[in-house]
């Protein structure tokens, strides 16, 4: 581990590639008051050496991010008391520092303080967080940095904030970091929370992807000898790099398609990086796209043309995959410096943080986030799956049938349907859909889109969303929007229940206030609120509930337990499902979305029958009944007899 003075001549060095002579004076400061004024809470919880930490930040901040000098500052001052207290430090700040960097270090503080307080993950933590971070880019960015670092040193960590900071990286700032183009931090992101978060998994994925190299030791410089004497025939300057696909990257193939890592086309991948002007970038390309291809023979399926329309975040390359020798196959990457700069630096290699004045799509997509955090109803489920970002492994383009000239291109993942081609228009679109005609054909809201179609959406004033719908729907953005919905059709029909109930009492003679309790118990709920529902939507008759009001005496000492029936019940042998706390051995179902077998790590969710349903811990399901219904969640184990 490098000491304080050696990081300190690191950054220095990086300030003088990078800022003018009093920006790295500034940098000087900003080191001198972390040392006298640092945050003995957030070292205490944190980090054993906050001055270390707030250092190696920053030097990702220059050297990954490329970013301005304020940024830098923010990075070194995180975490530290500031203002200082010294009045003395204090009016050198405000004399030296300018306003825009004082309120820049303050914002960011913020956010520091209020991860150190929320160490459990949660939906309103997640709101707070990403409310705060998603004003200014350049925090999102020394955000995403700051938690490499944190995940670096693992290992120092006390097991919960392990899990914390494992899991945030996976669910939150790898989705940031993919989305913003910053593929080499999402790609450490990723991976490092993965091995902290499934080891088994990613030690296996790791061991045959070593298999698998050392039985390739030479192969790459091989691949490249030939394509390197074709390019200098074509006198261009031009760099290459190489990778390999990550074990998390790997996993995820695994995991999403149901293939074996024999069947992964782009474990290895060679990236070609030409010096031209942007006018020949294109032509050049393709250039060097038939070079590559006259020496192998590609796979055409897989060619990916980013060059003429970018990804939403900036990046632009050909991808083509070719095929080595005993059936190898290599992603080759092609791309001009400027390309590979926006792919390296994402928006910080486009963005002007002096004006200001540049509206980009990330920020847009960030004003989108905030959209959503604003609905404080949305579970901790709902809030991740819009940070997702969308596959992008297979694309098709299609048009909006505009009748003027002015058509506009949208990208979808391979799969996508009408449905979410409307509400990648506008959510009210989205919500009043019938269906649309693609190339003057009518369509159902299911179709499936294609390559080259033009679309035009029906709607109606009468239309609303439906449960079903979240089958049809594959993008996050389509999903989140539906779930919005239905949550708004759940309250109005809980509150519609609720007033049904209101008025029977009153006609019946009852006191609602005094008796409601007593209904919701005797019929097994766990909220008032579940049984409103379902006497809005009729699954409940009223009359039953009259019923029970009429002879409630008579009701309630011949209702002393609840008797759960289990179906489908697997083969246990001599081991039995009990419930943590107490060992008390229970009988439930076990359901069909999750094949549960003895001794599978499991759960059990108490449905509105009072019935205990049982799922494996990593069910599909798992995630949503968890976070959207924390309250019916019981912890089980298996006890051998």
């Amino acid at each position: 581990m490098k000491s304080v003075a050696e990081l300190k001549d690191i950054l220095f060095a990086e300030c003088h590639n990078h800022y003018s002579k009093a920006e790295c004076d500034l940098v000087h400061d900003a080191c001198e008051i972390l040392e006298k004024n640092p945050n003995e809470a957030i070292s205490e919880v944190y980090f054993s050496n906050i001055l270390q930490h707030n250092l190696k930040v920053a030097i990702l901040v220059i050297k990954e991010l490329n970013l301005d000098v304020d940024s830098t500052l923010a990075a070194l001052l995180s975490g530290c008391q500031f203002p200082p207290k010294d009045p003395v430090t204090n009016q050198h700040i405000l004399d030296e520092f300018s306003e825009s960097s004082i309120h820049f270090i303050q914002n960011l503080n913020r956010i520091t303080k209020l991860d150190l307080i929320e160490i459990q993950a949660n939906a309103d933590f997640l709101r707070k967080l990403l409310i705060n971070i998603s004003g200014d880019l350049r925090v999102v960015m020394i955000k995403l940095v700051d938690r490499i670092i944190s995940l670096r040193e693992i290992s120092c960590f006390k097991p919960e904030l392990r899990t914390k900071l494992s899991t945030e990286a996976m669910f939150l700032y790898a989705p940031l970091a993919h989305r913003m183009g910053l593929y080499n931090i999402y790609t450490e992101l990723s991976t490092r929370a993965f091995q902290e978060i499934n080891p088994d998994d990613y030690k296996k994925i790791k061991s045959e992807l070593d298999s698998i190299l050392n039985k390739n030791s030479n192969f790459l410089p091989d691949f490249v000898s030939p394509i390197e004497q074709k390019l200098k025939e074509l006198n261009l300057s031009y760099t290459i790099k190489q990778r390999i696909k990550s074990p998390y990257s790997i996993w995820k193939k695994i995991d999403n398609q149901h293939i074996t890592i024999d069947k992964i086309h782009d474990i290895y991948a060679t990236r070609i990086i030409f010096d031209s002007n942007i006018e020949d970038e294109k032509l050049l390309c393709w250039q060097i796209y038939a070079l590559v291809t006259d020496i192998y023979p590609p796979m055409v399926s897989r060619t990916r043309d980013w060059i003429s329309v970018p990804r939403a975040n900036g990046y632009e390359s050909l991808h083509t995959t070719v095929q080595y020798t005993n059936g190898v196959w290599v992603e080759v990457q092609i791309r001009s410096k400027r390309m590979d700069k926006i792919a390296e630096y994402g928006p910080a290699a486009h963005w002007s943080y002096k004006d200001g004045q540049q509206k980009t799509s990330l920020e847009k997509w960030l004003g989108e986030i905030r959209d959503v955090l604003e609905n404080d109803r949305l579970a901790l489920g709902d809030i991740l799956e819009s940070m997702k970002p969308e596959d992008i492994s297979e694309e098709i383009y299609v048009f909006t049938a505009k009748k003027d000239s002015k058509k506009e291109i949208r990208r979808f993942s391979k799969g996508a349907t009408i449905l979410d081609f409307a509400y990648s228009i506008h959510s009210e679109i989205g919500n009043r859909c019938v269906g649309a005609t693609v190339n003057n054909i009518s369509v159902e809201k299911g179709y499936v889109l294609k390559n080259g179609d033009a679309i035009n959406v029906q709607t109606s004033k009468s239309q609303k969303p439906s449960l079903d719908w979240l089958k049809i729907a594959t993008t996050a953005k389509a999903k989140y929007h539906i779930r919005k919905s239905l949550n708004e059709e759940h309250e109005l029909l809980v509150s519609n229940g609720k007033e049904i109930l209101k008025r029977k009492f009153k006609n019946w003679k009852y006191n609602f206030t005094d008796s409601v309790n007593d209904v919701v118990q005797y019929f097994g709920y766990k909220f008032g609120n579940d049984m409103f529902y379902d006497v809005a939507t009729e699954k409940l008759p009223t009359i039953k509930i009259k019923s029970f009001l009429d002879n409630k005496n008579e009701y309630l000492e011949g209702k002393n337990t609840v008797e759960i029936i289990s179906k489908t019940k697997p083969k246990t042998g001599n081991i039995y499902l009990a419930m943590t706390e107490d060992d008390k051995k229970i009988n439930g179902i076990y359901c069909n979305c999750c094949e549960v077998h003895p001794g599978d790590s499991v759960f059990g969710f108490i449905s509105n029958t009072a019935e205990i349903k049982i799922h494996r811990t990593n069910c599909p399901n798992a995630n949503y009944l968890k976070s959207r219904f924390p309250y019916r969640i019981i912890e089980l184990k298996w006890i051998k007899t």
